[in-house]
């Protein structure tokens, strides 16, 4: 598996760190961050295996259309929002926007639409994926826009 893929599912897993750790700052949402986290963990899995599903031909991804060092960035914003989690008070609308970020950069920068499934299985991984991105965004901004009222 190339190393951008692996960073790519690394990031997933680390916006699930920071949402578990949003469900243990704010306890009227912890159902609403675990379910994201659980997604994220999810969404990790299937990058791994459209990754898997490269050498067999079953899928192919454009490197090109995606700097490393902008991942690496990404990767480094995700664990700093971590650490500032677990350090400092933080209103929910603040998380929420942060949120509401994360899942709007990777819909913009487009992570998921640079694979190519060749067959039902990744065509699906692919799918799901963006999807379920798509989802998290609307559920996102759904709460977010309902706390900003009261911040």
């Amino acid at each position: 598996m190339t190393a951008i893929i692996e960073l790519l599912a690394s990031c997933e897993e680390t916006v699930s760190q920071l949402y578990r750790e949003y469900s243990k700052k704010f306890p009227e949402l912890k159902d609403f961050w675990l379910d994201l986290a659980g997604d994220e963990i999810e969404h990790a899995r299937l990058i791994r295996r459209l990754g898997l599903n490269i050498p067999a031909g079953n899928a192919s991804f454009d490197e090109g259309a995606i700097k490393i060092s902008s991942v690496h960035l990404f990767h480094d914003y995700l664990s700093e929002q971590i650490r500032l989690t677990e350090k400092e008070p933080m209103p929910l609308v603040k998380a929420l926007s942060i949120a509401l970020n994360i899942e709007k950069s990777i819909l913009e920068a487009k992570y998921f639409e640079h694979f190519r499934g060749y067959t039902d299985e990744t065509k699906d991984c692919i799918h799901r994926l963006i999807e379920e991105n798509n989802h998290h965004r609307d559920k996102v901004q759904k709460h977010w826009e309902e706390y900003r009222k009261y911040s």
